[in-house]
């Protein structure tokens, strides 16, 4: 947030420099206000998208581990399904339901940091 420190420095200049013209110093507080407001709406917008390419990379993990799972679990011998392995155990390790996203959200609410990122990861979700 180095830019909002030097806009809050010049707002600060700004009202040193005309603390005797009333009309000019309002001027400059609506002008930095202003420059708030976008700094804020960056903000926003830039703190969205990192949420939404976090989701996305734990989707695409989830869908990876997901894969591989089958994979290995349909290259064992018959015989394992019949001694080692319940069709009901090999479905719950599979990772039925949930989807990738849900596996994703914990890490985009820990990135987002607050209540505001965990609004925007569930939103991602939707």
């Amino acid at each position: 947030m180095p830019v909002f420190f030097l806009l809050f420095g010049e707002l600060v200049n700004g009202f040193g420099k005309n603390q005797h013209n009333l009309r000019r110093m309002t001027d400059e507080a609506s002008k930095y206000s202003l420059y708030f407001v976008y700094l804020g709406l960056v903000v926003c917008a830039s703190s969205y998208l990192e949420i939404a390419c976090w989701m996305y990379t734990g989707e695409r993990q989830v869908s990876a581990l997901r894969r591989r799972y089958l994979e290995a679990v349909l290259r064992q011998d018959v015989g394992f399904f019949d001694t080692d392995a319940l069709k009901a155990d090999v479905c719950k390790r599979g990772g039925g339901g949930g989807g990738g996203a849900a596996a994703g959200a914990p890490a985009g609410r820990r990135v987002g940091g607050g209540p505001a990122g965990g609004v925007v990861a569930r939103r991602v979700l939707i």
